[in-house]
């Protein structure tokens, strides 16, 4: 997405939708369009062929007063592979909560007022990086461990940091840096020991050699995907044919690339859109492929399972809410991840299972 206020135009933009603040006008009858692949409906949980459980009835626990789980966090057993995500209840409240990467097992990893968003785990599990408001005023990165303690704050700037990624070696941090007309990518040490902008752009996502990044560059209407080299400052273009790639998310081994395209424009409100996911070749562009058809928007990051084989990404419909959906790499297999009445966005799969 272009430099121009980010904070309106992500953070805000994104979760205001939850208050109904990004409608242009009048509400928008309830779409559930069928998907192509599933027949997953949208807006609505699939029909459940086991005993109703308490799963749903927690999630309206994200208004609890701080320090009350819910007795699905339980199910965060050993082994378990996690996904962190945003769950924002408001154009003001977002938080960060953890889940099981079958849905089950929520918990809410932050309980300060405002907006903490767009989770990323270190390399080894045991931190998660994020951007809050919590000091007041602009986003800020911040990284917690996996059990909520041992908070750090990692900048200080009059911009507004977001999507952050922390590379496969554990040291360094790229984050979004946004101010005014002007958005960057800045490479922040993770033991807190400084920063440097590498270049102008947004939405990083590391190769696994630790010193590529893969950044979307260029207007939102117009967005191209580019690998930056961290050392030289060196840059290629991904070939892709397609008008606006954007938000490019790197598989492990960095040979394929899922991204979001919005064929029909980006005029009006994000509710007005519909970004589908593709992916391709990163060494030659090739294997283009479609991997969603539906309403509403297919976006913020995709995160790759460990092992590549699946992703995890948001789903809009086009009132305003959002969950996470799951599916296999190819796009098939696709299943509900989430159902909440607020805005569940920006997830990331954990590296290594539940200690």
């Amino acid at each position: 997405m272009r430099g121009v206020g980010w904070r309106s135009a992500v953070a805000l933009g994104a979760v205001a939708l939850v208050a109904g603040c990004g409608d242009s006008g009048a509400k928008k009858p309830a779409v559930s369009t069928p998907d192509a692949q599933q027949g997953v409906q949208y807006g609505k949980a699939e029909p459940s062929t086991t005993a109703p459980t308490s799963t749903f009835e927690t999630r309206g626990c994200q208004g609890c007063p701080p320090g009350v789980f819910t007795p699905e966090a339980k199910a965060l057993r050993r082994g378990v592979q996690r996904i962190a995500f945003t769950r924002a209840t408001s154009a003001k409240e977002a938080d960060i909560w953890i889940a099981a990467a079958d849905g089950s097992g929520e918990l809410r990893l932050t309980k300060d007022p405002g907006l903490e968003m767009s989770p990323a785990w270190s390399p080894d599990g045991k931190r998660i990086a994020f951007v809050s408001d919590r000091a007041g005023g602009n986003l800020e990165l911040y990284t917690i461990a996996a059990d909520g303690t041992g908070l750090v704050r990692l900048t200080t700037s009059p911009g507004d940091e977001f999507s952050p990624a922390w590379s496969p070696d554990g040291t360094t941090i790229a984050v979004t840096r946004s101010l005014g007309q002007r958005a960057d990518i800045v490479l922040v040490r993770a033991d807190g020991g400084g920063e440097r902008v590498l270049t102008r752009g947004q939405w990083a996502s590391w190769a696994p050699d630790s010193r590529r990044l893969l950044v979307t560059e260029g207007p939102f209407t117009k967005g191209v995907l580019t690998m930056v080299d961290t050392d030289t400052g060196t840059s290629r273009q991904l070939p892709i044919d397609v008008p606006n790639a954007h938000q490019g998310s790197l598989s492990p081994d960095g040979r394929t690339v899922i991204f979001s395209v919005s064929e029909n424009g980006f005029v009006g409100v994000p509710n007005d859109w519909n970004e589908e996911l593709y992916t391709a070749d990163t060494r030659n562009g090739h294997d283009l492929k479609r991997l969603t058809t539906r309403s509403g928007n297919d976006h913020w990051p995709v995160a790759w399972s460990p092992d590549g084989k699946s992703m995890v990404w948001t789903a809009d419909d086009t009132e305003g809410a959002a969950d996470l959906y799951i599916a296999k790499a190819d796009g098939s297999g696709i299943r509900r991840l989430t159902s909440d009445p607020g805005y569940d966005a920006w997830p990331a799969w954990a590296p290594t299972p539940q200690p």
